[in-house]
């Protein structure tokens, strides 16, 4: 990837990581940013991306966060779905997209997942997108976006969440296209984060 280095990522977060580096070497950075388009979704994909929201209520209902991904074919048949298992599985690292990824890559073939769509809850974390990326993803749609989750979440150690960094600059400074969507049903994904950080 380019343009996205590890200081972008690391200093839009809620706390301080030193980073020192390069050495030696002239560095010149270019982010490559792209903007969200005015794109309607399908009844179909209005559908996919209401699935997800109703995977993030079930893994609060299994002891985790709020968020929920799925990922579908290009008839809209779903293939996985996965919750976020932070809690659960007791690793800050379980974000419901990169526990989409990882199934993914174990069950699907690699043509199944570049044809796929993967729908998810809320806007992807730097994380995430990294994941799709190099898991072969080529399309994501996306609710509720990260600076209308950090009104909910703020400074919450489990979830401090970056601003700055949002998915579209990781998966569009690539050498390879990956679609994005979204925001999308922001009222509906947003209904669950209105009580979850306060409580």
């Amino acid at each position: 990837m380019r343009g996205v280095g590890c200081r972008n990522i690391f200093q839009s977060g809620q706390r301080d990581i030193e980073v020192s580096g390069p050495h030696l070497v002239e560095e010149a950075s270019r982010v490559h940013i792209g903007y969200y388009d005015q794109f309607r979704l399908s009844d179909q994909e209005k559908s996919l991306l209401r699935r997800a929201i109703e995977v993030s209520a079930r893994s609060v209902a299994n002891g985790n966060l709020p968020f929920g991904a799925l990922m579908a074919d290009p008839d809209g048949n779903v293939l996985l779905e996965a919750e976020n298992s932070d809690i659960t599985g007791k690793s800050p690292l379980n974000h419901a997209e990169t526990n989409l990824m990882r199934l993914a890559i174990e069950q699907l073939t690699p043509e199944q997942i570049a044809t796929a769509t993967l729908y998810t809850s809320c806007e992807p974390c730097a994380m995430c997108s990294g994941s799709m990326y190099w898991g072969g993803l080529n399309r994501m749609v996306y609710g509720m976006s990260e600076a209308d989750l950090l009104q909910y979440t703020g400074g919450h150690k489990l979830n401090p969440t970056m601003t700055g960094v949002g998915c579209r600059a990781v998966l569009q400074s690539g050498h390879r296209e990956v679609e994005v969507k979204g925001p999308f049903l922001i009222d509906e994904a947003s209904v669950i984060h209105r009580t979850y950080w306060t409580s």
